[in-house]
């Protein structure tokens, strides 16, 4: 076990368990947020091309309701 290691263990037992949850969290999160970025390839590129493809047609909430037959102005409250 290398040097920082050792120290990182001695100074984890001095902890509360509090403490040592709020550590663990943080470690835990820095690993996540240490995942690499990938470019996509062609499956991705076509799962991307596919969602852009599905969302082009809009329509604004207060449409769509209208488009249902009912007034907007009567749902809000």
């Amino acid at each position: 076990m290398s040097d920082i290691k050792k120290q990182t263990h001695i100074l984890i037992d001095n902890l509360t368990d509090e403490q040592v949850e709020h550590i663990y969290n943080i470690m835990r999160s820095i690993k996540i947020l240490s995942i690499p970025t990938v470019e996509p390839d062609e499956f991705d590129l076509s799962l991307i091309k596919e969602a852009e493809d599905d969302n082009k047609e809009y329509t604004d909430i207060n449409n769509f309701v209208r488009e249902l037959g009912l007034d907007p102005n009567e749902l809000q409250n």
